[in-house]
């Protein structure tokens, strides 16, 4: 399933929801599908999502920020794992469009046919 994130301050965007609920989770949110944050909340949930992005890091690869590491599919192939700090990037800019305007971000299942 699709999680689409959106806000009146600028576009949106759609992430699986596995990495949703994982960026929720360092945003200091429950997971909750849909849930929404408030225009007056969004500064302080960008600052947790920046600190525990960086703590995240931290341990992840405490010698490189963005280390690039390969993880194996189901066919035995190595593939580049994307790391939460790549993947943060989108939400990273929606919080900052949002807490600049001090509007809203909400977010829901993306039921759009591709």
């Amino acid at each position: 399933m699709l999680i689409r994130f959106e806000s009146k301050a600028g576009g949106g965007f759609s992430m699986y929801e596995e990495d949703a609920k994982q960026l929720l989770k360092l945003m200091g949110h429950s997971g909750t599908i849909p849930s929404a944050i408030a225009g007056a909340d969004v500064a302080s949930v960008l600052k947790t999502l920046e600190n525990n992005l960086a703590a995240a890091a931290q341990q992840a690869a405490p010698n490189s920020q963005d280390a690039v590491e390969e993880e194996e599919n189901e066919d035995g192939e190595k593939k580049e794992k994307i790391s939460v700090n790549r993947r943060a990037y989108p939400m990273l800019e929606l919080l900052k469009l949002a807490a600049a305007q001090k509007t809203d971000v909400l977010w829901f299942e993306d039921r759009s046919v591709f």
